[in-house]
């Protein structure tokens, strides 16, 4: 049997908050996803988090660890619009 995910679903969200807010002075978003935020999370888990920056498109992707835990950080190519409703100020 697969040991479960280290960590309960809001210290989730609390550690990848730290790891955009060390990593970046300025992120335009950041959003976490995959199997923690489905629930189906394991030990064998990472925290999967995207943060689109304003610039010149440059996918990336980055393996670290935080406090013991996996981390994949992807940036995606520039957000250059939002659909309505979904921007600030809607």
């Amino acid at each position: 049997m697969t040991e479960p995910f280290p960590l309960a679903p809001d210290e989730s969200v609390r550690l990848a908050t730290q790891v955009v807010a060390q990593r970046f002075s300025s992120p335009v978003a950041a959003w976490l996803g995959g199997s923690v935020v489905r629930g189906t999370a394991t030990a064998l888990s990472d925290l999967d988090i995207t943060v689109p920056l304003d610039g010149t498109p440059a996918p990336m992707r980055e393996s670290l660890r935080a406090d013991g835990v996996p981390v994949e950080r992807v940036r995606p190519y520039r957000i250059v619009g939002v659909l309505p409703g979904h921007g600030s100020g809607s």
